[in-house]
């Protein structure tokens, strides 16, 4: 039943915002009385289970008046849950939600909520407020529903889950668990950035040094200075060794996998060489010249080279496949085709038809058809 529930929440998610979102397209929400109609209210009603009322618990009111110094306010609208109020306020499409946030701010004291919402119909802002009824700086949850995922969907439909509760203590910790560890991750990668300049451990006055950088403060005490070496400093080195180790091993994988990206194209350009030669009776075979990576294909019988394969060796990036070329009348190698992928050598099969054509020809016809064909490119 359970499921059943979510997913005819889901569903009605999914209609609204088409529905709002095809107006948008059409340039028929503008307002943000438009956002309310159109997006907000019916999310509060269809997908949250509010009904219209006056305060009673699963109800929502509109401009519901609160006193501010010596006049009042209308709130957008109010969610009455059992366990504490929310606040939903509405801006315009396309409005830059971060210029209200006082307003709402001071929207969530005067109601003393538990929770404030702003939105620009596609954009959604889920603030917390503190136990003293300040709302908290950060939001807690950002959710963009023209764009949601799963995770952000599922979140979005079982906000009032159990219907009605918003647990906003629960969603405190939550909050204070995850800014812990972004403080956390963001103090590790400072430490590790600056432990690049280093390769011993570094001395108790650089990282003193460090945390005053990092903390913004004039003294470091022994204690804090040991609760770094202990966490974070000892942790971002070993995770440096690790990164350094890792790279190393990536940068060999690369090596390797352009080698073999270039033999894998040496074979695809010989063998759509033999598969046309063969239609014309002639046999063909591949020497491979390692060093100076020019793969000849030859023909068995005469052995005279028909086409060469180009390539470069380079200490930092391996091999690279350059592409193909024809002998000229001096028997040269003529202008390399380029080929530089695998992938771009099925491009070349009206070239390897061309061979497997005019592969007979005697050495000086040839020439002449290959200047005549590729003598520009």
């Amino acid at each position: 039943m359970e499921n059943e529930i979510k997913k005819s929440k889901i569903n009605s998610l999914n209609s609204i915002a088409s529905r709002y979102f095809a107006a948008m397209d059409a340039d028929k929400i503008q307002a943000e009385h438009q956002v309310r109609k159109f997006c907000v209210t019916p999310i509060i009603e269809h997908v949250w289970g509010f009904v219209a009322g006056f305060g009673e618990t699963g109800t929502y009111t509109e401009e519901e008046e609160y006193a501010a110094g010596t006049s009042n306010v209308k709130v957008d609208n109010v969610l009455h849950c059992y366990d504490g109020k929310v606040v939903v306020e509405s801006k315009a499409p396309n409005e830059d939600l971060e210029r209200h946030i006082p307003q709402l701010t001071s929207y969530v004291r005067l109601s003393c909520s538990s929770i404030g919402i702003i939105t620009n119909g596609t954009e959604w802002r889920f603030y917390l407020a503190n136990r003293n009824g300040e709302m908290l700086d950060t939001p807690f949850k950002v959710v963009d529903i023209k764009s949601a995922g799963e995770q952000d969907v599922e979140f979005f439909v079982t906000m009032f889950d159990p219907k009605y509760t918003i647990n906003a203590s629960a969603r405190r910790k939550e909050q204070e668990s995850r800014e812990k560890n972004e403080e956390a991750h963001k103090k590790l990668r400072f430490f590790i950035s600056a432990l690049k300049d280093f390769t011993e451990n570094p001395s108790d006055e650089w990282i003193k040094d460090q945390i005053r950088t990092y903390e913004k403060i004039a003294s470091v005490s022994s204690s804090k200075l040991e609760d770094y070496k202990n966490g974070v400093v000892r942790t971002a080195c070993l995770a440096l060794k690790k990164e350094i180790s890792q790279s190393a091993i990536v940068e060999e994988q690369k090596k390797s996998n352009k080698k073999n990206r270039v033999n894998a194209g040496e074979f695809a350009i010989y063998n759509g060489c033999r598969v046309y030669a063969k239609l014309k009776g002639i046999s063909l075979k591949f020497v491979d010249d390692d060093d100076a990576r020019f793969s000849h294909v030859e023909d068995s019988v005469t052995g005279r080279k028909l086409m060469y394969i180009v390539g470069d060796v380079d200490e930092n990036t391996g091999w690279s496949l350059r592409g193909i070329a024809f002998p000229n009348r001096t028997k040269g190698k003529g202008a390399v085709i380029q080929c530089a992928t695998v992938e771009e050598v099925d491009r070349h099969l009206e070239t390897l038809m061309w061979v497997a054509e005019n592969i007979g020809r005697s050495a000086s016809e040839w020439a002449s058809m290959y200047d005549a064909k590729f003598g520009e490119q």
